[in-house]
């Protein structure tokens, strides 16, 4: 009998009833024994269990938060590198002002100019009106210092041919 006894405690399955603290040697009887052990595994496995549902949660809760934050990371970057492109053609706007105006001061005879109200500005080169061989024919409006050195860089070149 005790070496019946020795093989039951050295079987995973008394060895683990022994950790819920359900001791084999403490019953006179097998089948009360197994019913409290029941008990035991049964609290233990639907508090884990509920321990493993909670977890998962979490997990799915931060995996869907992470994805959030890409996608507003991208969004941000995306905004910030248009913010960065607009600050560039900005500076390129004030850049392109002194020097549209010296050309167009120094090239009166190739080039009309004028600035409405509005913050638009007309550039016209020496072509007749409506004639198709001007570059900018019923385009004359800028919006930008960069879109009138341009537009007088132009008429000035076709000036010189």
């Amino acid at each position: 009998m005790k070496k019946l006894m020795n093989n039951m405690e050295s079987n995973e399955f008394y060895s683990f009833a022994k950790s819920l603290g359900v001791d084999s040697n403490l019953y006179s009887n097998h089948d009360k024994y197994l019913r409290d052990l029941e008990k035991q595994i049964n609290s233990k496995f639907s508090k884990r269990n509920n321990r493993l549902y909670y977890k998962k949660n979490m997990l799915e809760s931060c995996i869907t938060r992470i994805e959030n934050l890409k996608s507003e990371i991208s969004e941000i970057e995306k905004e910030k590198k248009e913010m960065e492109e607009s600050l560039l053609l900005i500076q390129d706007d004030f850049d392109k002002k002194p020097k549209a105006k010296k050309l167009i001061s120094k090239h009166k005879d190739v080039v009309s100019f004028h600035q409405d109200d509005f913050g638009g500005f007309f550039v016209w080169g020496d072509f007749p009106e409506d004639d198709e061989n001007d570059p900018y024919h019923d385009n004359h409006l800028c919006t930008t210092w960069a879109g009138v050195f341009e537009r007088v860089n132009t008429y000035i070149k076709l000036s010189k041919k």
